[in-house]
């Protein structure tokens, strides 16, 4: 199947030329770790949205991955879209917002350490490639910010409490739907 499609959708005919001088284990372990990744996608968007029917927001988080993959707008894609069938199926404008940044944060941790820990392993000579530091720890200094400011903005807005929170409603914050 995938096979034809790379020879059907017209530009992927590259793809497939250069697919055939492919180490085959390679091909064979970065399709399994990315259906790991996806997989991985979807156990999380359950734990965020935990309300909802498994079945369900199994279906929601395939069909966020499948139009991140279609509309190239940096996962915003996705969210709309899950955003659009959580509201269709009653949930809260409100609990969609919280969980959506939550799941956001959650996935784009992963991508802040490793830029941390492959900028300082290469600019300390740890890792092989460039050991300039504007190409090393620069970027590593900016996840690192980036992973302690959000720390810092996610400990300040749980003391301030539910009720200063913009999401905050007289109707309570995050109650029901998924």
């Amino acid at each position: 199947m995938v096979v034809a499609l790379l020879l059907a959708v017209p530009g992927l005919h590259s793809v497939a030329a250069r697919l055939t001088d492919a180490e085959p284990a390679w091909v064979i372990a970065g399709t399994i770790l990315e259906l790991l990744s996806c997989l991985s996608y979807v156990i999380l968007f359950q734990g965020v949205f935990w309300r909802g029917p498994r079945a369900l927001t199994a279906r929601i988080a395939w069909s966020e991955l499948g139009a991140n993959s279609l509309v190239s707008m940096g996962g915003a894609g996705g969210i709309a879209l899950g955003a659009w069938v959580l509201r269709l199926k009653g949930a809260p404008a409100e609990r969609i917002a919280e969980r959506s940044v939550a799941l956001f944060a959650l996935t784009s941790v992963v991508n802040a350490v490793a830029l941390v820990v492959c900028g300082v392993g290469m600019g300390v000579g740890i890792l092989d490639g460039p050991h300039d530091a504007l190409l090393t720890f620069l970027p590593a200094g900016v996840g690192a910010t980036a992973i302690v400011a959000t720390l810092i903005l996610a400990r300040g807005a749980r003391h301030l409490g539910p009720q200063s929170t913009p999401c905050a409603t007289s109707h309570g914050a995050g109650a029901g739907g998924p």
